[in-house]
């Protein structure tokens, strides 16, 4: 492994001419040919700070065996919120005076240096950490394989947590592959992932990235404990697309590759504006990696065993509570009504008082009089006083005292 050890004096602007060129990835019968096209500019700007975010050079903070591996990487994954823009983060080294380094998107966090952006950090118990964090070396260039930011938080930030090491390899395939991240701008929820495709400057996977989970890493697990092997960026036509670790430890060091891979035609990148309108919630995975189609209603039977991951559904619009009329102490008064009366004895009775009596089982008839009451009232007819309206209550509460009693509905005169 080698060091990340810059001391670089000016941000590095490459146009890219005709000595580097971005790739369209053409895959009939899963065979990559390249299309090379020129590109724009990609803005660079590596790392000047002492700093190792690699494997083999992080020093363990919490030992790894007091750790449960999930645990680690939750209270590692941080959101990344600037203005009304979010996604995902995760620590993944410290500097040598202990403040904790998140690697990023550049379309997440931008890429000034120096830029202050707003973090925060949940514990396994739900408590969460505040704290502000400045961009110090980002790379991008609009639809080519460069998208990253590495963020310095402030030093009493993250004190006690583990970072996850950038591993210099590709992902393991005879791991489990997951990605913790904040999609549509909440708390950090769990991904399980199928790659696609393991090398190269980018991988794909299965299922495909939700808006908010930008910035998330790609992370598998070893004896060493989790390590990132990916970073999540982008999502089209059903996948999950981000960019690899040893392209990533090569741009924060300032070197590109002569030739950068371009996204798909249908990518686009995943970060996340706050909206109200939508939520996210677990529900069943297909052994494709996609959230199966159940109706809502069927996801509480889904067992412990099962593949759970995430899908975007609609908030449910709450209707306004309806405007109650004016309360005359009769509103909250539901009669109790009798276990042994069923609607068998209420259709006995003549087709004007079943009616009134099937509406009063169900709602209370003290509502349902006063309903219409009230609408008699608004078509200007005419209305009941308080002595009829109290006569009519006393025969209800008599008449549910007599079926009580007989266990059976009264009988009545034509």
């Amino acid at each position: 492994m080698k060091t990340i050890s810059l001391a670089l004096v000016f941000m590095i602007v490459a146009a890219i001419g005709s000595d580097v060129y971005a790739q369209d990835r053409n895959c009939p019968d899963g065979k990559c040919s390249i299309v090379q096209y020129s590109s724009g500019t990609i803005v660079l700007d590596p790392l000047k700070e002492n700093l190792t975010v690699e494997a083999a050079r992080t020093k363990s903070v919490v030992p790894t065996q007091a750790l449960d591996r999930f645990d680690q990487v939750i209270r590692a994954t941080v959101r990344v919120t600037v203005s009304n823009v979010c996604g995902s983060g995760t620590i993944v080294g410290r500097t040598p005076e202990g403040n904790a380094i998140v690697l990023t998107n550049a379309h997440v966090a931008g890429t000034t240096r120096g830029r202050i952006v707003n973090v925060e950090r949940w514990n396994t118990n739900g408590v969460s950490e505040r704290s502000t964090a400045t961009i110090i070396a980002s790379g991008y260039g609009k639809g080519t394989s460069v998208d990253f930011a590495l963020l310095k938080c402030n030093l009493a930030f993250a004190k006690d947590v583990e970072p996850i090491p950038i591993a210099d390899r590709y992902p393991n395939t005879q791991s489990l592959i997951t990605t913790f991240g904040c999609p549509r701008c909440e708390w950090p929820s769990l991904q399980v992932l199928r790659l696609n495709r393991k090398e190269g400057q980018l991988l794909s996977w299965k299922p495909e990235a939700i808006g908010g989970r930008s910035g998330s890493s790609i992370v598998d697990y070893s004896e060493d404990g989790p390590r990132v092997v990916g970073l999540l960026t982008w999502a089209g036509g059903g996948e999950g697309l981000g960019q690899s670790t040893p392209f990533l430890l090569s741009a924060m060091r300032g070197k590109l590759p002569a030739t950068l891979e371009g996204l798909p035609a249908n990518a686009r990148e995943v970060s996340c504006q706050i909206d109200d309108s939508q939520e996210i919630v677990q529900v069943p995975s297909t052994i494709y990696g996609e959230p199966m189609q159940v109706p809502l209603g069927f996801l509480a039977q889904a067992e412990p065993q099962d593949d759970l991951i995430d899908s975007i559904v609609d908030r449910p619009r709450l209707k306004p509570s309806p405007r109650q009329p004016e309360d005359s102490g009769i509103i909250a008064d539901r009669l109790r009504v009798g276990s042994q009366w069923t609607t068998t004895g209420v259709i006995a009775t003549s087709a004007g008082s079943s009616i009134a009596l099937l509406l009063g089982l169900q709602y209370g008839l003290p509502i349902v009089l006063q309903a219409i009451r009230n609408a008699r009232k608004q078509r200007g007819k005419a209305v009941l006083d308080d002595e009829q309206f109290k006569q009519l209550m006393d025969q209800y509460q008599n008449l549910l005292k007599l079926l009580e009693q007989n266990n059976t509905p009264p009988t009545t005169k034509p």
